[in-house]
């Protein structure tokens, strides 16, 4: 066959190709690249990926947690073999809030005993019920949330059933301190310029930052991003 004839053959490949992507017959590229096994759920062969970046004390982020936490999107996702979800969780309010690295620690001594999402989930609704629900913390001009020590995160541990010794070694201690700046400044890196969290990649093709929604607003995040 000519030259000629093998860069037509090649261009309807390539037109075929696009037209089945197009279309949604191939599912977009992705590439599994995960932080930490532990702070994620769903399937590794999952052939879509939900990344979420996050702070243990940012109120945006507690209302996306709250809704997908009050969904079927485990059902429907996770338990389907739809999607892998990441969580990566830093301290980048720190500087806003003081409490964050606090919080981020603890969540990651809470993750040294498989435990990392029933954890932030309990802390998650504390502050939320404790102070992000009473108008506290929620923006530059609202009250702050005064310095929370460590006695306000052992309790969380306590009420899930933590292994006490273990927990309040590993905060008092500062076991998980390092892993938490690694993520805060990788966090830093990844995101682009001007934004904050929540932040989210859905696919590595679709991002979004804050969040004000329901489950709709996650779905539709999701559709954008190629997920049926």
């Amino acid at each position: 066959m000519s030259k000629t004839g093998w860069i037509i053959i090649g261009a309807i490949v390539a037109f075929l190709a696009a037209i089945a992507i197009y279309n949604g017959s191939t599912p977009p590229n992705h590439e599994l690249n995960v932080w930490d096994s532990e702070l994620s759920q769903g399937s590794n062969e999952a052939p879509h990926t939900f990344v979420y970046y996050t702070d243990a004390m940012c109120p945006y982020c507690a209302k996306f947690h709250n809704a997908l936490e009050d969904s079927s999107f485990k059902e429907e996702y996770l338990d389907t073999g739809k999607v892998h979800f990441e969580v990566r969780l830093s301290a980048m309010l720190e500087e806003k809030n003081g409490n964050s690295k606090l919080a981020g620690e603890s969540t990651y001594c809470a993750a040294n005993q498989d435990r990392f999402h029933e954890y932030y989930d309990a802390l998650t609704q504390k502050t939320t019920r404790e102070y992000f629900d009473k108008g506290i913390g929620v923006s530059q001009t609202s009250p702050k949330i005064p310095k929370l020590r460590d006695d306000y995160f052992i309790d969380v541990a306590q009420n899930i059933n933590l292994k006490m010794d273990e927990f309040t070694s590993c905060l008092e201690n500062g076991e998980t301190t390092q892993k938490l700046a690694e993520a805060t400044q990788k966090t830093a890196e990844a995101l682009p310029y001007g934004s904050g969290v929540p932040y989210f990649v859905v696919n590595n093709s679709f991002t979004s930052s804050g969040f004000d929604g329901d489950y709709e607003r996650i779905t539709q995040m999701l559709r954008a991003g190629g997920v049926e």
